[in-house]
């Protein structure tokens, strides 16, 4: 059996749709085109350009695709897709 990450955290998964870090996968049958990187019930904002599967099921924004396993990059990529602006 072959072992399948979070796409967040990238530990491996005990169960394909949960993680401990919170992550969760949530089936749609919407077909809207945005992103589908989701965290703590929220969704990115930012339109599905880029896709990892053959098969065009889940989408990403290209700046969640390319941090997938960093959990804290990703959430920076989510708060700016909500337009939440953070000072440094």
């Amino acid at each position: 059996m072959k072992n399948s990450f979070c796409p967040e955290c990238r530990q491996v998964l005990k169960n394909r749709n949960v993680c401990n870090c919170g992550w969760r996968e949530v089936e749609t049958q919407e077909t809207d085109h945005f992103c589908h990187y989701r965290s703590s019930n929220r969704r990115c904002k930012n339109l599905g350009t880029v896709c990892n599967s053959p098969s065009g099921k889940k989408w990403y924004c290209s700046s969640h695709f390319s941090v997938l396993g960093d959990v804290r990059l990703c959430e920076a990529v989510l708060l700016e897709s909500e337009g939440v602006i953070q000072s440094s």
